[in-house]
């Protein structure tokens, strides 16, 4: 499954362009201009502007920061921020220990809406074919500006083991979310609770 800061606090799909400048063999940057947010067809014409460095140390740390700023409202002049830290630390033997901090703003009738969030996701390498892909978030949608409800904060927590049998791949997941609103949908029912458990497996086939 895809966290909260996936597709809430930064675009889902992109339609521009970008320019790739390595300046080294440690940093990288890139810099263009895309249509919008998740759009099929784009609401203004004005463009949003998208960036990132990239900085990489080897397994000790490689992180990248990246930002988006632009119109995405119809008939408005207020600009969306979004600014976001990734990166990835191999400094534990056999631990690839993922991380993520966003950042965004909006101003949305007339009111300054924020929003942020943070994740950590190790993957640990088990043995030749098992690992166990772990992820914590949260995320606050002060002003609702992102989910349509204010004052939200939410949690999310899942385990993955993952068997690799060449060319097929497992992966068995067990994901525990809660929030302070009862935003999530009970089985088989209309009423909504602060909680929610989901089990799911997918399998992939490399051709």
């Amino acid at each position: 499954s895809r966290g909260y800061l996936f597709g809430l606090a930064e675009p889902f799909t992109h339609v521009g362009s970008y320019f790739t400048f390595i300046t080294s063999e440690q940093i990288d940057i890139k810099l263009g201009v895309v249509n919008g947010w998740d759009l099929l067809i784009d609401n203004n014409k004005d463009k949003t502007i998208i960036g990132r460095i990239g900085i990489s140390l080897g397994d000790p740390l490689a992180l990248g920061l990246s930002f988006s700023s632009g119109v995405e409202q119809e008939n408005s002049a207020n600009w969306r921020n979004s600014f976001d830290l990734t990166g990835i630390t191999n400094a534990i033997s056999g631990v690839g220990l993922n991380f993520q901090f966003n950042y965004g703003t909006e101003t949305i009738n007339d009111v300054d809406s924020k929003w942020y969030g943070f994740g950590l996701q190790p993957v640990i390498a088990l043995s030749k074919n098992w690992s166990l892909g772990l992820r914590a978030e949260y995320f606050v949608d002060k002003e609702g500006a992102r989910t349509g409800i204010n004052d939200l904060n939410a949690f999310n927590l899942t385990f993955t083991p993952t068997l690799k049998l060449d060319p097929v791949t497992f992966r068995f997941e067990y994901r525990f979310d809660n929030s302070n609103k009862k935003i999530f949908i009970e089985k088989e029912k209309i009423a909504t609770d602060k909680n929610s458990n989901t089990i799911s497996l997918e399998v992939s086939c490399n051709f």
